[in-house]
């Protein structure tokens, strides 16, 4: 899940990621950005899956 952020003609992703538990990570992308999504500030066990079933999926790629 990512949200674009615009600052300064820069869009920046935060990125939830699950690498074995849950974490948040920031991208700074060249791209811009015709949808965003909701972002959670945090990640616990308000967080379902079945909140996201309706949702369209979107792969970021290149990013290490």
């Amino acid at each position: 899940m990512f949200v674009l952020n615009e600052a300064d003609g820069r869009y920046t992703a935060k990125c939830i990621v699950n690498f074995k538990k849950p974490r948040i990570r920031d991208f700074v992308v060249d791209t811009g950005a015709k949808y965003t999504c909701c972002s959670y500030d945090y990640v616990d066990s308000s967080l379902k899956e079945e909140d996201f079933k309706q949702s369209r999926t979107k792969i970021l790629g290149g990013l290490q």
